[in-house]
């Protein structure tokens, strides 16, 4: 349990390392490298999955609003039933 803090930590110093010897070089990199851009690829995997859940339950909510209208149509005759050949 120890080993997960100290990792996330020591990963934290390297990025500030490499961010700093990036501006020491080329002041413009900055704001490209590093932590921010970790971060802002995260938040990107975050916002896709936000999206796939809506879409997957839209998609749920979707087929049975179609089931029940399928059911009904059929049980008020304007649907043929299904014939199984």
């Amino acid at each position: 349990t120890d080993e997960y803090p100290r990792s996330i930590i020591q990963l934290l110093h390297r990025f500030r390392a490499r961010l700093r010897r990036r501006q020491t070089k080329k002041p413009s990199q900055i704001r490209h490298g590093g932590i921010k851009r970790y971060l802002f690829m995260e938040v990107f995997g975050m916002i896709g999955m936000v999206f796939g859940m809506i879409g997957f339950i839209f998609g749920v909510v979707s087929f049975v609003k179609i089931e029940k209208l399928t059911k009904t149509l059929k049980e008020n005759g304007l649907l043929e039933e299904e014939s199984n050949k």
